[in-house]
């Protein structure tokens, strides 16, 4: 079954289409050798390899970045009760090599007292005026006062403290969200010096104004009607904030864009120097775009689309507000997929989608996009609250790693962390170098986009890559490698297909054991090894996968 767009391509040598599109000797199909055309059909039933070849440079590197390789927002403490310095909580992030938090949350950040570590008072959500009602949380936040506080100093302090970004840079370890919603200016300002008196106003380098107010809310609306008010209502805070804290970086939400424009930007826009950077939050991946698609078609579709919406959110950003502002994406997952004919259900699939925002983050952005933080980090057991997916599964008990467990796609991204974030690691991307196979379907329009996409991360003694395969045939990648030292004889590879699902606990892993050690993996990847010759070598890429290649 071949589309129109599959007939219409570049010929290519081993395409069973381009077999019955006879581009090459043969010039009528209908006299085509019928043992040809059986040979043609037979392939068409199998997967089977096709080629491809790029390059990694180290002259084109940048410093592997956390904010981009590992970042979540979390409704630690305002949702979730467990300490900040909960011994299970700590290890499983960091395990995960977690790049950067975000505190308080999006949402509860809204009716957040940084101060008093606790909701607003009064609670009055019950009378309908707030979106959020939070008289519940309040009450379970302030029951456990006496023996845990959720302010920012212990947040630092943490669960904080133990991310990549602490150990690279402690400023980069959070951004935080602030309450200018429920509260006075003078309260919120309050908030400002809590924040510099813990935290130090060296390590605080983010800072955000609050969460979506341009969503039609009820209580947004009556304290924002649009932007130019809100605008106006910030200046004062963001001039506390330039002298309280002078390295850090200011950031408005915006309306998610691409290719248009909001009026709510359209107003922000008029106020350059109010801000560094705008925070877009990205749930586009909605059920509507794929239930029409074969399995195998959402998934290529799935694997792929933040490598399209990433690189056009950038260029809005530059064409909208300017283009020394950067992005923020503060959060981002699927919509509610669940309805649809696939579910990515805590399988490697959703693992590919993530991947495809972070090589759009950091390949396609043009440096626009500045961090990347997956909603949500963890749930926790007995508390119904979120239905996207976490990487986290959190006990209620306190200290109780016997029964935390990560997901397969917490193994893949914390196994990405590892060997991107290790000290003194650079970050290329892959850049191919000629046509190579493409997915079979368009992507929010956008036509022949390649199978393979991939990062390399490299320091003076280590060199490592990951790669996905979007495409449902195996693909050979031949690699070049320039500037950068591939660290002997081979290389070895780790296969995660789109298909691994399941659940590992950090309490089965080994002393100083990664948590894709078999002893207590998800999902145990299939290795693989690969020869090196000079600065070249050529790896095997499996159907819809991510493949991790790493130096001996």
């Amino acid at each position: 079954k071949c589309s129109s767009r599959e007939l219409s391509r570049k010929p290519r040598k081993y395409s069973f289409c381009t077999l019955l599109r006879v581009p090459y000797r043969v010039k009528d199909p209908i006299k085509m050798n019928p043992l040809l055309l059986l040979v043609a059909a037979s392939l068409s039933s199998y997967s089977y390899q096709r080629t491809t070849s790029g390059s990694f440079s180290g002259s084109g590197s940048t410093d592997a970045d956390p904010r981009l390789l590992g970042g979540y927002n979390t409704v630690l403490g305002t949702i979730q009760n467990l300490s900040f310095f909960d011994t299970a909580l700590m290890t499983s992030v960091k395990q995960l090599h977690t790049g950067i938090l975000r505190y308080p949350g999006g949402t509860v950040a809204n009716y957040w007292s940084i101060k008093n570590a606790t909701y607003v008072t009064p609670c009055s959500a019950n009378d309908g005026n707030y979106t959020y009602n939070y008289c519940d949380k309040k009450q379970l936040v302030d029951d456990v006062k006496s023996t845990r506080v959720f302010s920012p100093g212990n947040f630092t302090a943490g669960v904080a403290s133990v991310t990549a970004a602490t150990h690279l840079n402690p400023s980069h370890a959070v951004v935080y969200d602030i309450n200018v919603l429920t509260q006075s200016e003078e309260a919120t300002i309050q908030d400002l010096l809590v924040l510099r008196e813990q935290v130090g106003a060296e390590n605080v380098k983010y800072i955000e104004l609050g969460n979506e107010f341009y969503l039609p809310h009820e209580d947004y609306r009556a304290v924002f009607p649009n932007a130019t008010v809100y605008c106006e209502k910030m200046t004062p805070i963001v001039k506390q904030i330039r002298q309280l804290f002078p390295q850090a970086k200011v950031s408005p939400p915006a309306v998610r864009r691409t290719t248009t424009s909001a009026p709510w930007n359209n107003e922000l826009s008029k106020y350059p120097d109010l801000f560094d950077a705008v925070t877009y939050h990205d749930y586009s991946m909605q059920e509507y775009l794929i239930k029409n698609l074969s399995d195998t078609d959402q998934i290529q579709y799935l694997s792929s689309y933040g490598r399209v919406i990433i690189p056009q959110c950038a260029t809005n950003v530059r064409t909208t507000f300017g283009q020394n502002k950067t992005l923020w994406i503060t959060e981002y997952n699927d919509s509610k997929l669940d309805d649809s004919n696939l579910t990515m259900a805590y399988n490697a699939t959703h693992a590919m989608y993530m991947l495809g925002y972070v090589f759009g983050s950091a390949c396609a952005s043009e440096g626009t996009v500045e961090m990347l933080l997956l909603h949500v980090l963890a749930t926790e057991h007995g508390i119904t609250w979120s239905n996207r997916e976490s990487v986290l599964q959190l006990s209620s008990a306190d200290n109780d790693l016997n029964n935390t467990k990560f997901t397969i796609s917490g193994q893949i991204m914390s196994q990405m962390g590892y060997l991107a974030l290790r000290k003194g690691n650079r970050m290329s991307c892959f850049k191919e170098s000629e046509e190579g196979p493409t997915i079979s379907v368009d992507v929010l329009g956008v036509q022949n986009i390649s199978c393979v996409a991939g990062m390399s991360f490299f320091g003076n003694d280590s060199f490592s890559a990951v790669f996905t395969n979007a495409c449902p045939f195996d693909v050979n990648v031949t690699v070049s490698v320039y500037d950068i030292n591939l660290m002997g004889d081979s290389l070895t590879a780790s296969t995660y297909p789109h298909t691994a699902s399941g659940f590992g606990y950090f309490s089965n892993c080994k002393a100083n054991a990664s948590i894709w050690d078999p002893s207590c993996a998800a999902y145990v990847p299939k290795t693989s090894h690969y020869p090196v010759s000079g600065q070249q070598f050529t790896a095997v890429l499996e159907s819809l996968s991510v493949v991790f290649l790493e130096s001996a």
